[in-house]
Order: structure tokens, then C-alpha cells, then sequence
């Protein structure tokens, strides 16, 4: 499967998958669909479940949302918007410093005061 949903124009014949079984790169849906419009849930894999706990739902304030698996990890709502923690089976090697900004997987969250975000970041540690 290509991890969406999509359906061939009535009366037309399914193509087969390609021999990889992925989109190639100009694969496009053959019917215009509900487009994406907007995102879901973010998964972010981390180390030390309680600290991200700490962070995500102590620091920023962030209520929980419903999780039903049974694996490690804890999910946090924004809005329309969840955040999925997931308890990674091995830390990730952090690139170097000099080459840290944007070189890994982040987040980034909209704020109303960023003055006082980042005030209330560092106090917090």
C-alpha cells in the first residue's frame, strides 16, 4: 500500500503496482480527492519518556490525548493537532554542534508572546 487511500475512476481498470510496490516519482492520484489540508499528529521518538512528559506536558502545558497502543510513549493535544511521543529503542546520534541547526528532527509550535516563551523556556531550564 502507498499509505493513503485513493480510488480509480469508475469503470476503469486497477494499473498494477509497480514492481516496488512504492510511488515512483511522478506517481500522481488518478482522481482529484479530498486533498490533504491540514496536519494530523507529528510522531517524535525520544530517549527519556518521563523528561519529554516533563517538557510537553509540565513546561508548555499541553493536556493529554486518548492513547490506545500498548507500546512506551504518552500523546499530547493542540487543537485539531496531537503530538505522539514514542519511546525510541536507541538514542539518536546528535550531529555537531556546529552543524545542530536544522540538521534534525524538530517541531515547531506558534506562539502568541515569543518574548515570554523563551523567558518562561529558560526559567524552566
Amino acid at each position: 500500500m502507498y499509505g493513503f487511500a485513493y480510488q480509480w475512476p469508475v469503470g476503469g481498470e486497477t494499473p498494477p503496482l509497480p514492481d516496488s510496490r512504492l510511488p515512483t516519482p511522478d506517481f500522481r492520484l488518478p482522481t482529484p480527492m479530498l486533498s490533504p489540508h491540514a496536519p494530523l499528529h507529528v510522531a517524535l521518538n525520544v530517549s527519556n519518556l518521563a523528561q519529554a512528559e516533563a517538557f510537553y506536558g509540565g513546561v508548555l502545558g499541553l493536556s493529554t490525548a486518548d492513547r490506545p497502543l500498548s507500546f512506551p510513549g504518552q500523546w499530547y493535544q493542540i487543537g485539531g493537532f496531537q503530538i505522539h511521543l514514542i519511546v525510541a529503542d536507541k538514542p539518536y546520534p546528535r550531529p555537531p554542534q556546529a552543524e545542530k541547526w536544522g540538521r534534525h528532527a524538530h517541531l515547531a509550535l506558534a506562539v502568541r508572546d515569543l518574548d515570554a516563551t523563551a523567558a518562561a523556556l529558560e526559567q524552566a531550564g
